[in-house]
């Protein structure tokens, strides 16, 4: 998604310093790279850059807010240039994920937040009695 046309665009270029975060989050990430396999100076210019989708939570259909939103050079986001089709951010979901929950972790919904506390606070361990009566008797009885 082109990053000019985004409603939201000047609080992901703030967020993100107007940087390809590839290189930030992972530092073996490579250089990056333009649409055309050209690779892109730093600063990246930002008409270059590109807004990836990273769902941060379950909650409904695609939200367009800057948080769930990281970004991302072309070579990087769609993997143009010597990757030959590798995609880093396919690759890196978990690293962005972890990038943006990061920076907003207090910025959660209040039900986000009590799911988060609940699903915490359960026992996850089984019953010992329960598992031992669902154990299967050995093969020869």
């Amino acid at each position: 998604m082109a990053i000019h046309d985004l409603p939201w665009r000047d609080e992901v270029v703030k967020r993100d310093n107007g940087e390809c975060q590839a290189p930030r989050i992972d530092p073996k990430s490579g250089p990056c790279y333009d649409k055309h396999a050209n690779r892109l100076p730093y600063p990246n210019p930002i008409d270059q850059l590109e807004a990836d989708y990273i769902r941060l939570a379950a909650v409904g259909g695609r939200h367009q807010m800057a948080r769930d939103h990281v970004l991302l050079c072309p070579g990087h986001h769609r993997g143009v240039g010597p990757s030959h089709g590798y995609v880093w951010a396919t690759a890196h979901r978990r690293e962005l994920r972890d990038y943006l929950e990061r920076i907003y972790k207090d910025d959660r919904s209040p039900n986000e937040a009590a799911a988060e506390r609940a699903f915490a606070n359960q026992n996850i361990r089984p019953d010992p009695v329960t598992a031992l009566a669902k154990t299967p008797p050995p093969d020869g009885e």
